[in-house]
């Protein structure tokens, strides 16, 4: 991740002081507040912090810039942030008891974090909840489908103001899957793609790929986005497995589930497979290198029939090569030179990826 100047640093910091500067709250509420902790994030939450009292900052696990969470850890206090503690609404609200018992509160999300447990705090919680800010098309979904709101909940994931972010998203997906194609000594032009999710940065992508003179085939659940993708001169398809079927590229574009179990069986060997939560955290620099597609037999102990299973395997560059195992899963490792890959195939792309890293 490429560090911010100062006199980039300065110019965020300028500008949110000018926002802040046009509004004065009638009172001082606190905030919980759910972040990607980027490198220009301690400006945003200096904003936020002069118009609200931040109980803590929860920032997202795989965007966390070290320079930013030492800064913000001296001056709030600093939370990990795990989906399964909110999903479990007794949990989330002996949380939000520990860090603002008795205050009217605002929920800033990334992504429908607070979602599940939503009602239920707004219940049972000593003090009030004011409110939830949304940021992510992902999480608009997990708060449109609770139905009736316990609180007002502001979602700017389908503003205007967010379409440039979902253009710039697209380009860095399609660059980002390109270097990676690339880095394997093969090229994107040649091979056919298909982009699952047509919103704002399927359109992205789609429009992105095709500029690279690559074929695309788009699927979208909804028949009125494969519409519009179709009058934009994409070849569409009615079920996903004719999308994927035969693409040499595949995409996934949305904010849902986008490539279940089964879907696997169906994709080419060889095929690269694209989405766009496929982030390294800041420092940790990792590559997906194979997908080991294999049958489970069936296990009667578990209730489980026979299915496939998709290994991911990935190339991590490590400053520090420290391990620990989870114990649950696995009970030892060794490191051992890229020769002893378990396939030829994989041992070659291993000893390239080293010894080219930045190809």
């Amino acid at each position: 991740m490429t560090a911010l100047e100062d006199f980039e640093l300065s110019r965020v910091d300028a500008f949110f002081r000018r926002i802040t500067s046009r509004y004065e709250a009638s009172e001082r509420v606190s905030a919980l507040v759910i972040t990607h902790l980027l490198g220009e994030r301690p400006a945003f939450l200096r904003a936020v912090g002069r118009l609200a009292e931040i109980a803590a900052v929860l920032p997202k696990p795989k965007s966390i810039d070290s320079r930013a969470l030492e800064q913000i850890t001296a001056l709030l206090p600093v939370d990990g942030l795990e989906r399964a503690a909110f999903a479990d609404p007794a949990r989330a609200l002996e949380y939000l008891e520990v860090r603002a018992a008795g205050r009217r509160i605002v929920l800033l999300d990334v992504g429908g974090y607070f979602a599940p447990g939503l009602e239920h705090v707004c219940a049972d919680f000593s003090g009030q909840v004011v409110g939830v800010v949304e940021d992510t098309e992902n999480g608009h979904q997990r708060y449109e489908a609770l139905g009736k709101l316990p609180c007002p909940v502001f979602s700017v994931a389908r503003s205007p103001l967010k379409d440039p972010e979902d253009y710039l998203v697209g380009q860095s997906v399609t660059f980002s899957a390109e270097a990676l194609i690339r880095a394997r000594g093969d090229i994107l032009q040649g091979r056919p793609a298909a982009v699952i999710g047509y919103g704002k940065l399927g359109r992205s992508v789609a429009a992105m790929l095709h500029a690279k003179h690559v074929g695309v085939t788009v699927y979208d659940c909804d028949p009125i986005r494969r519409t519009q993708a179709l009058s934009q001169g994409f070849r569409t398809t009615s079920t996903l497995a004719q999308a994927i079927a035969g693409a040499g590229v595949i995409v996934c574009a949305t904010g849902n589930l986008a490539l279940r179990e089964d879907d696997f069986a169906k994709i080419s060997n060889g095929a690269y497979i694209a989405w766009q939560d496929a982030v390294a955290q800041p420092g940790h620099d990792i590559t997906p290198v194979d997908i080991d597609l294999h049958t489970i037999p069936a296990n009667p102990a578990k209730g489980e029939p026979e299915h496939w299973h998709a290994d991911f395997r990935w190339l991590l560059r490590v400053q520090e090569p420290k391990v620990v195992l989870q114990a649950e899963e696995v009970d030892g490792y060794a490191w051992r030179p890229c020769a002893d890959a378990p396939t030829p195939k994989l041992a070659k792309l291993a000893t390239r990826l080293v010894q080219h890293p930045r190809r």
